[in-house]
């Protein structure tokens, strides 16, 4: 099951979540950025459980929920961020186009 679920959101996410990246980028910087997202990625993928399991080990499950919970609030923050900004240059872009 577990196996199913990684290629279900590997197949599905990873080529979403890269276009839309790739989409916000300017053109001259787009190899960077495909570089940089594919690099954290596969950082997040491969290197996440190692370091969870040490986590869990020396400072137990509680920490690493917290630390988890963490995690997940920052990359909440930093998206809605992004969020904004693109939204912001995406509207004056047009106002621009408009006028």
């Amino acid at each position: 099951m577990g196996s199913l679920a990684t290629g279900i959101t590997y197949g599905l996410s990873y080529p979403l979540m890269q276009a839309e990246a790739v989409r916000v980028t300017a053109p001259q910087s787009r190899t960077l950025v495909q570089i940089i997202f594919s690099l954290s990625y596969f950082l997040g993928l491969y290197f996440f459980p190692f370091a969870a399991g040490i986590v869990s080990v020396h400072l137990g499950y509680d920490t690493l929920t917290l630390l988890i919970a963490g995690l997940a609030l920052l990359q909440t923050a930093i998206a809605l961020l992004g969020y904004r900004m693109t939204r912001r240059n995406t509207a004056s872009t047009v106002a621009c186009n408009k006028g």
